[in-house]
C-alpha cells in the first residue's frame, strides 16, 4: 500500500523510485489518496493494482487487496 501524501515525500515520487529498482518493480501496489485526480497520475504504472479512496472501510481494503492477490496469481 503506498499513501500519496507521505510526510517528507510525495508517494508519485516514491513510486517512481519503487518501478526503477529492480528489487521492487514488479511489487503490486494499491494507492491510497484523499485526491480523486491522483488516480490519473499512477495509472501509468503497471504495478499499481488498486485505488482507495480516503476515508475508506478495512472490509473495502480487505476486497480490493484480495482482488489484487487473485489478478495476480491469475496471471
Amino acid at each position: 500500500m503506498l499513501d500519496v501524501m507521505l510526510p517528507g515525500v510525495d508517494g508519485y515520487s516514491l513510486q517512481v523510485k519503487i518501478s526503477q529498482d529492480p528489487a521492487t518493480k514488479d511489487l503490486p501496489i494499491v494507492v491510497l489518496t484523499a485526491l480523486e485526480p491522483s488516480r490519473t497520475l499512477f495509472q501509468k504504472f503497471p504495478q499499481v493494482v488498486g485505488f482507495m479512496t480516503k476515508p475508506f472501510k478495512p472490509e473495502d481494503l480487505l476486497k480490493t487487496v484480495q482482488s489484487a492477490v487473485e489478478r495476480r496469481a491469475a496471471s
